[in-house]
């Protein structure tokens, strides 16, 4: 029987071995372990579905996105890969589907897509839950599930045009200037760029000020628990006035879910403003302007002069193409850090804000002893009961599921794989959402290294 009782998903090493070649454990959805109500709302809509969606709805020409299975509570995946005449039929259709992403990237992010988002949110934002009826908070729950699919459909659909793209460009700086995306000149050109998280980084180093301003700042240093930092701030009338200028940017800016990936379980800044805290910490820590700020001055000239001289390289029937590819990556850059805001923690967050209300009502009830335990039953069983708690008793299957949790907590994760090894190379050459962010390291024998690795980011380790 699958993990938390249900085996919808369940990987069958010998019937699946016959369809596709290589499953691939995905670490990064897995652990820290997700809860129940997490993993099914990555399975249900997350991951399949919706990713399959974006591929889709894109034609990407190599792939129909990735199936997903469970090997416990850990989630192994691989790529549904298309024949030679599906990529014939795709590909035409391709063409046209990524040309207005080509031409205008910000419009159809920020002019489109991340308006939709907003506009899905705003209504579950503004409602009052306390005030909702049994029946009304039910409806409001799957609502936001409703929505969160087209929210992910969002998510998968820009992330294959982002990736795309990308590829699209790395390959013709190979073509026209023998560089790749590990190049010094490449990495130049796409740094520098503000974005939406920025902005909220921006706003948490300015409360740093107000601290100093507001005479706050030994309260800062001499409490290192940010909880009772919290409460000990609500006491004097300073420290009210900074909470207030704090609750001001989290009422737009602290729709986020603690951790990575921000699960519906964890707490939102909404509800917990200490985790903003560490922000503001590191700032007072350093002082002076937004440290992102003065480094940003610095890329944006190193990168207007690599354009220049790049775009002197390339032959002049070319240019106007490069320069356009050029400038809808440097969106993919901006997009990669904004998504997460819009798509993954604001409906988070919501889900969070709403499976709480839930939570409470349902230990008032008498169907479960904490609040938090809600996380541990399936999004049709909080539906079942949502007009009945009072004659639901959920503490045993509560009981059942979290020893479960808990032994998995402390289990060993599978394999990094299960079938053909030498078929994980191809496996991530096939989709743009692999081909970009799983870089092979290069192997250079004459530096007789111990470990090879891919660099993600400037700095030295």
């Amino acid at each position: 029987m699958g993990y938390y009782g249900w085996n919808t998903w369940d990987l069958d090493d010998e019937s699946e071995a016959k369809y596709y070649k290589v499953w691939i454990f995905d670490g990064k959805e897995s652990i820290p372990i997700n809860k129940p109500f997490d993993l099914w709302r990555m399975m249900a809509i997350a991951l399949a579905p919706c990713m399959q969606y974006g591929a889709n709805m894109l034609s990407v020409p190599t792939t129909k996105g990735f199936q997903w299975r469970l090997k416990g509570p850990f989630i192994m995946m691989t790529v549904n890969e298309t024949t030679e005449e599906e990529r014939r039929q795709r590909e035409p259709v391709f063409k046209e589907k990524i040309t207005p992403w080509i031409e205008d990237f910000e419009t159809e992010w920020r002019g489109k897509m991340a308006p939709e988002v907003v506009r899905y949110a705003e209504p579950l934002q503004k409602v009052d839950l306390a005030k909702l009826s049994d029946i009304e908070l039910r409806e409001h729950f799957e609502e936001w599930l409703r929505l969160s699919v087209s929210v992910w459909n969002i998510h998968w659909y820009s992330f294959y045009a982002a990736f795309s793209i990308y590829l699209l460009f790395e390959q013709l700086c190979r073509e026209l200037l023998g560089i790749d995306d590990k190049h010094p000149q490449y990495k130049a050109m796409m740094s520098g760029f503000d974005n939406r998280l920025y902005q909220t980084d921006r706003k948490l180093w300015q409360r740093a000020d107000r601290v100093k301003e507001l005479g706050l700042e030994n309260v800062f240093q001499s409490i290192e628990d940010d909880e009772e930092l919290l409460s000990k701030l609500g006491e004097s009338e300073a420290g009210r006035r900074w909470l207030q200028e704090l609750d001001e940017i989290l009422r737009d800016d602290g729709w986020r879910c603690a951790g990575h990936p921000p699960e519906v379980s964890n707490p939102s800044w909404i509800e917990k403003p200490s985790l903003a805290f560490p922000h503001v910490r590191q700032a007072m820590a350093k002082g002076g302007l937004f440290v992102l700020d003065q480094e940003r001055e610095r890329l944006i000239r190193e990168r207007t002069e690599v354009e220049k001289d790049l775009l002197s390289r390339v032959p002049v029937d070319k240019r106007d193409w490069f320069a356009k590819l050029m400038k809808a990556t440097q969106w993919q850059g901006r997009w990669t850090e904004e998504h997460h805001f819009y798509c993954e923690n604001l409906f988070n967050a919501l889900g969070r804000h709403i499976t709480k209300e839930i939570g409470s009502r349902w230990a008032r009830a008498g169907a479960i002893d904490d609040p938090e335990d809600i996380y541990f039953f399936l999004a049709e069983e909080i539906s079942m009961h949502m007009m009945g708690p009072d004659k639901f008793d959920g503490r045993e299957l509560f009981r059942i599921r979290k020893e479960e949790y808990e032994g998995y907590v402390k289990a060993e994760p599978p394999p990094p794989f299960f079938g053909d090894p030498n078929e994980i190379v191809r496996f991530f050459d096939i989709d743009p959402i692999m081909r970009v962010p799983a870089t092979a390291p290069i192997v250079k024998p004459e530096l007789k290294a111990d470990l090879y690795g891919t660099a993600c980011a400037p700095g030295v380790v």
